[in-house]
């Protein structure tokens, strides 16, 4: 877990928002990969989950300074994690770190919460 994620889940107790599950493996998410079409692949975790309201919360670190998530590799599976995330129902939000810092994304899932 990262400081932004910890600040994050600060800002959902400050706000008296229901509290996510944080670093989750969204079962049943047991899709087949495309190059091993005979092994489910569940490795993908969620930063933050509301499992009954089907929300999930994903924090992208480091997008200005090339980090995992704006390069190739991390930002394919990123895409991969969302499309199945969704083909199972759930909606998906994305953050950057300055989204969060700012309050942007405590706004967006509070609003969320609101409307599940």
């Amino acid at each position: 877990m990262s400081k932004v994620e910890d600040a994050f889940y600060a800002q959902l107790v400050a706000a008296g928002l229901p509290l996510p599950e944080r670093q989750v493996r969204l079962i049943p998410i047991q899709r087949k990969k495309p190059e091993h079409p005979k092994k489910l692949y569940t490795r993908h975790r969620a930063d933050f989950a509301w499992l009954a309201e089907r929300i999930v919360l994903e924090i992208q670190g480091g997008t200005w300074a090339g980090g995992r998530h704006t390069r190739g590799a991390g930002y394919s599976g990123d895409c991969l994690k969302m499309a199945w995330l969704q083909l199972e129902g759930y909606t998906v939000y994305y953050a950057t770190s300055e989204q969060v810092k700012s309050g942007e994304a405590l706004a967006w899932i509070e609003e969320a919460l609101q409307n599940a």
